[in-house]
């Protein structure tokens, strides 16, 4: 399961809300997603994975944002430390609240997967994993760091020319699709990785309890 990132999203893009707005409403977000696994429990689920929220400063359409930009400082990766600092503190609030969860159920599984982690990572170490792009999206137009000048799939006048938002010519080295969603090549990255037990609490391995050919995963 996961949940959270239009808790981010929304505000900052949609209802014009300041990072400070949103960083009042982190308990909010958190005790929701925690409500949200316990009601899947009293329907019946016993064994449930939670994702918590990736590393949204990292992601091509919040830093093209200037608005956003403004509102946060740049780490030295290049990702806006205000609003991933944010999003950390909503993810310690989530892994406290199903740790909680887990000791009131103890009939039940409850795992943690520590999404922001995973994908930090991949984001600043994409080379030793054949990624070229860590900031870039794939699907937009408008060229410059990130890409998202036109969306993906849209199409604006630029400089005078009418320009679509198309696909790149090799989405296997990019991240980052479209500048809110990661690439098919990144999540295959992000699955194997849970797949084989890795950032999640407790340590769960996932692979077996399916047949799978890792050779379907790219």
């Amino acid at each position: 399961m996961t949940f959270g990132t239009n808790d981010f999203v929304v505000p900052l893009f949609v209802l014009g809300h300041t990072l400070e707005q949103v960083q009042l409403s982190i308990s909010n977000i958190s005790n929701a997603m925690v409500a949200n696994t316990e009601e899947l429990y009293e329907q019946g689920a016993r064994t449930l994975m939670v994702f918590n929220i990736p590393p949204l400063g990292c992601y091509p359409a919040f830093l093209a944002s200037s608005r956003i930009r403004n509102m946060s400082t740049v780490d030295t990766y290049g990702c806006l430390a205000t609003l991933n600092a944010a999003i950390e503190a909503t993810n310690t609030l989530i892994r406290t609240g199903l740790q909680e969860l887990q000791v009131k159920h103890p009939d039940a599984t409850i795992i943690y997967a520590d999404l922001y982690k995973v994908l930090q990572n991949l984001i600043r170490n994409g080379t030793s994993y054949g990624f070229k792009e860590a900031f870039k999206a794939c699907c937009g137009a408008g060229g410059g760091a990130y890409n998202t000048i036109v969306q993906c799939g849209a199409s604006a006048i630029v400089n005078g020319e009418l320009v679509q938002g198309k696909s790149c010519s090799e989405p296997r080295t990019y991240i980052h699709w479209d500048g809110i969603h990661t690439t098919e090549a990144a999540a295959s990255f992000v699955a194997k990785t849970f797949l084989q037990g890795k950032h999640l609490e407790p340590s769960y391995k996932l692979a077996k309890l399916c047949s799978l050919s890792y050779e379907q995963f790219h």
